[in-house]
C-alpha cells in the first residue's frame, strides 16, 4: 500500500531525492519497512519529509476504497501464490527459513492465505499498534558523502537516539515478544 504512494509523493511530487523507494524486508523473522531516499537535500530535511509522509498514512490507509484494497490484496495474493520457476527459488526460501532460524517452510503461502481475511481494519490497527509513534521501533540511519557535511551535534529526532556504532545497536536493540 505504501511504496507508489511514498514514491510518488517524494520523489514525483516533492523530486525529492534520486532513489525513493520503500519496502517490506525480514530478518530472522523479524518484519520491518525500509524507505530509502538519496539525495542532495540535507538529511535533516528529508528525515522530516518522510516522517510527514509517515504521519499520513492512517489518513491514507482510511482513505483507501474497498476495491482498491481487494485488488492490493489479490494482487499480492497473486504474487506470492505464483509457482517458482527456477530451482533456486525454490532453494533460496528454504535456504532463508534455514539461515533465520524460524523453520518456517511455506511461510510465504500461509500468509497468502491469510490475506484472504485482511481487513482494511487490521491495517489501520498493524500501523497504529507497531509503526506509530511513540512507541514504534524505528531506526534511522543517515549516510553522508564522503566529505559531506556530517556532524556529531547534528539534531536527532524526537523518538530516536544516537548510536556511534553498529555495536551499541546490537546491545540497546529490543524487539517485539
Amino acid at each position: 500500500m505504501l511504496e507508489h504512494a511514498f514514491f510518488y509523493e517524494l520523489r514525483t511530487v516533492q523530486q525529492l531525492g534520486y532513489i525513493v523507494q520503500c519496502g517490506l524486508s525480514s530478518t530472522r523473522g523479524i518484519y520491518y519497512l525500509v524507505f530509502i531516499v538519496q539525495s542532495q537535500t540535507s538529511p535533516a530535511e528529508v528525515t522530516q519529509r518522510v516522517h510527514t509522509f509517515l504521519e499520513g498514512v492512517p489518513q491514507r490507509i482510511a482513505n483507501t476504497s474497498a476495491a482498491t484494497f481487494s485488488g492490493l490484496v489479490d494482487a499480492a495474493r497473486q504474487y506470492m501464490l505464483e509457482p517458482p520457476t527456477r530451482l533456486a527459488q525454490v532453494a533460496s526460501e528454504a535456504w532463508d527459513a534455514i539461515t533465520d532460524d524460524t523453520h518456517r517452510f511455506g511461510w510465504t503461502k500461509s500468509v497468502a492465505n491469510a490475506l484472504s481475511n485482511a481487513t482494511l481494519q487490521d491495517v489501520l490497527e498493524l500501523w497504529d499498534g507497531r509503526c506509530s509513534l511513540p512507541g514504534a521501533g524505528r531506526v534511522l540511519v543517515q549516510v553522508f558523502a564522503q566529505g559531506g557535511a556530517a556532524s556529531s551535534a547534528a539534531h536527532t529526532p524526537t523518538g530516536y537516539m544516537r548510536l556511534s556504532s553498529p555495536r551499541e545497536f546490537r546491545n540497546t536493540a529490543v524487539y517485539w515478544d
